[in-house]
């Protein structure tokens, strides 16, 4: 019995097997993926399982430099208290030295008018004392966060 089992055991948990049972299985869900066609739309394949993908995870920065006619526009459905409390995430700890203060803060929203965009160069008119990368600074990450939208002016022709 003793034997038995050892080669019981060599013939089904031998790390040469285990291994192969795994690089069976991978192909089996590669197939299963490919052969799903929402899943296609949902996951692009990555080179490194422990990289993520860059364009997955800077889906959301921004695709347009700011500049004086950038325009801006509070999100209604977020607060001065929903702002502040971006500051204290995990994930922004370690850049207070670059995060806006507080007065900013509140002082971009006293400006920014309701449900309508003003763009940079009128914003850092009315937000005195401000230099004006301190202010760049403080609406991109607002628009990072998701606080404030931003959004190029379309040109128009007269």
């Amino acid at each position: 019995m003793g034997q038995a089992a050892r080669q019981r055991a060599l013939a089904y948990f031998d790390w040469l097997v285990i291994r192969d049972r795994y690089v069976a299985l991978w192909e089996e869900l590669n197939e299963r993926r490919r052969a799903d066609p929402a899943f296609q739309a949902r996951y692009l394949p990555r080179r490194r399982p422990d990289r993520a993908d860059p364009f997955t995870m800077f889906a959301t920065y921004p695709t347009f430099v700011v500049d004086r006619k950038t325009e801006f526009q509070r999100r209604a459905e977020c607060s001065i208290k929903d702002a502040l409390s971006r500051r204290t995430l995990e994930s922004t700890g370690k850049a207070t030295a670059v995060l806006p203060s507080p007065e900013l803060i509140k002082q971009i929203f006293a400006v920014l008018p309701d449900n309508d965009w003003l763009n940079f160069e009128d914003l850092h008119k009315a937000c005195p004392g401000h230099e004006v990368i301190e202010l760049a600074r403080a609406v991109v990450w607002l628009s990072k966060f998701a606080i404030l939208r931003s959004r190029v002016p379309t040109k128009t022709t007269p």
